[in-house]
């Protein structure tokens, strides 16, 4: 799945915090390079290694719109899944959750769209940053199927 480096950017802004009162602030350039090597791994590219994410708190994080990932996660995510005009439990599921191919992906589920650029224009953008976030798996199914 091929996304801008906007969506990308959103994730380098993030602060990671991690339990036992440990505060881990990365410099941009250092949180791109175990992005994209987090990347690499996600496609079994050579030369990827697995982020180690566990623990991560993302609570009171700002993406780069000024959207916390408290509002994102409850607002932003359901209204994505819902925009193509299927209804958040037909999109939002087990299957669908565990795929990470454009063939049965949330996004394709969504809008019925085999790539981003089949993504009506209107939710491209978004669409882009949920495919980024969902592939690191950052956006996990309970929160996105809860009613608001």
């Amino acid at each position: 799945m091929n996304v801008n480096r906007k969506g990308w950017d959103d994730m380098i802004k993030l602060r990671l915090s991690f339990t036992k009162y440990t505060m881990m602030t990365y410099a941009h350039d250092d949180l791109k390079t175990i992005l994209d090597l987090h990347r690499k791994w996600l496609w079994g590219e050579a030369g990827g290694k697995r982020a180690k994410l566990t623990g991560a708190k993302l609570t009171g994080a700002k993406l780069s719109d000024g959207v916390t990932w408290g509002e994102y996660l409850s607002d932003v995510v359901p209204a994505l899944l819902t925009a193509g005009g299927r209804a958040l439990e037909d999109v939002a599921t087990e299957e669908v959750w565990n795929c990470h191919a454009w063939d049965s992906c949330p996004m394709h589920a969504a809008f019925g769209a085999s790539s981003l650029r089949e993504v009506p224009a209107l939710h491209r953008w978004q669409a882009g940053r949920f495919v980024q976030l969902f592939d690191a798996r950052l956006i996990p199914l309970p929160i996105a199927t809860r009613r608001w």
